[in-house]
């Protein structure tokens, strides 16, 4: 909600806000449009969910009014509203004569609860293909973990359990996931590759974000944090607190391997004011490098700096998509958003992808519309490129590649092209 009002305030409309159900229905039932003495537009940014658990039904009496058209803009609309009997299908019969919009970058498509049977057909659709190509998306990379270390991790997985394949109930599961040691192993992985990977941009201020199992996973992970890094965190703050007195600015630098910062980010886990000031540290003042999250943050959390993505947990359709983007917003003169993957995610990945080409070829005719169908590459896999870096290396290695006529003439040489 606060970033929706930062956006709105951001181009010029003034935002009011609703802090409670009263409130709101005492703006619903004023028919005034505008209500700010300056008359400058406005809107009113409410968070549904506040009022889902409210089955009242809304009633709104203002007679006929020809200065008043309400219109309702429901965001994230794949949150899986319920038409019947919650606070939505209450708004949908407040106001008959208003316009709904719903706003959603990932509809829902399981034929129950298909966002488009709640909320009415597409008015327009905007596949990620044409946000990368406009700029306001990147495209995404997929990591594997080192071999490596997925032995290793691998090897602490299957002695945690006995031996024994790790085919359990799913509590059994937690456990394991939750154990220390292969939690340590874990931290040993991300810590190192995020380290490098700041490192090879050459920028400290990207950030990035871990998604764990469980919530347990993720309290015990952050302690864990906490225990390699706090009293390091003190010492640095204090070394930076003596070195401010320095009356020699060149002799003021911050370490290489500074300590980094984490903030966890659960539903359960602190109050909302303080999940706000994490938050806040993490997107715009970048004193938190790392956010360790389970389900909150996935959807609609929108950080450019957070380039870098440890994906912990498999999940499917929307949730999948909606995790990844997270890494999507441009920022500097990234290329990509990178997401290192713990779960194997491709297999999902393409048959969700798959499921939303087709919802969109069916939602769209090209020779109605002029525009051609999507390419469904948005995420690229590193070792796939790697390996056609490779090829192609192999390839130039019998032509002359240091000089362009040279090279022109070798190539005008070959009769069949097709070899190219």
């Amino acid at each position: 909600m606060e970033q929706a009002i930062d956006e709105f305030v951001a181009r010029g409309l003034v935002v009011r806000t609703a802090s409670s159900r009263q409130e709101l229905m005492d703006d619903f039932k004023d028919n005034r449009p505008i209500v700010n003495n300056e008359g400058k537009p406005e809107i009113m940014v409410v968070n549904i969910q506040k009022f889902k658990e409210d089955a009242t039904k809304i009633k709104i009496d203002n007679g006929y009014s020809t200065n008043l058209q309400r219109i309702f803009f429901v965001d994230e609309a794949h949150r899986g509203y319920n038409p019947e009997g919650s606070f939505l299908a209450n708004l949908l019969e407040a106001d008959k004569d208003s316009v709904k919009i719903a706003l959603t970058g990932t509809p829902l498509l399981k034929e129950e609860r298909e966002s488009w049977r709640v909320f009415g057909d597409y008015i327009d659709t905007y596949y990620y293909d044409k946000s990368i190509a406009d700029g306001y998306t990147l495209k995404l990379m997929r990591e594997p973990i080192e071999t490596i270390y997925k032995e290793k991790i691998e090897d602490i997985l299957n002695k945690l359990a006995g031996g024994v394949k790790v085919k359990k109930s799913d509590i059994d599961k937690n456990k394991i996931f939750e154990n220390d040691t292969y939690l340590n192993a874990l931290l040993d992985y991300i810590i190192t590759d995020f380290r490098q990977f700041r490192k090879e941009q050459a920028d400290d201020s990207v950030g990035a974000m871990i998604v764990c199992k469980t919530n347990p996973q993720a309290r015990e992970m952050y302690r864990l944090w906490q225990e390699r890094f706090q009293y390091a965190q003190e010492i640095s703050l204090i070394k930076e607190e003596l070195l401010g007195m320095v009356a020699d600015p060149m002799m003021i630098h911050k370490p290489a391997n500074k300590p980094l910062r984490a903030a966890l980010i659960l539903h359960d886990e602190g109050d909302k004011e303080e999940r706000k000031e994490y938050i806040e540290e993490y997107k715009k003042l970048k004193t938190i490098d790392v956010l360790i999250v389970n389900q909150m943050l996935l959807t609609g959390f929108d950080a450019p700096r957070l380039k870098r993505l440890y994906l912990g947990r498999s999940m499917d359709g929307h949730d999948l998509l909606q995790a990844l983007t997270r890494v999507n917003r441009p920022y500097k003169d990234f290329k990509y958003g990178y997401v290192v993957d713990f779960v194997d995610i491709k297999e999902n990945f393409d048959a969700t992808n798959d499921r939303y080409l087709r919802e969109l070829n069916r939602t769209n005719d090209p020779e109605e519309t002029g525009e051609t169908k999507p390419v469904s590459i948005i995420i690229e896999d590193k070792d796939a490129i790697i390996n056609q870096m490779k090829q192609i290396k192999s390839v130039l290695f019998n032509f002359t590649c240091d000089n362009a006529e040279e090279f022109r003439k070798e190539i005008d040489e070959i009769e069949n092209k097709d070899n190219l």
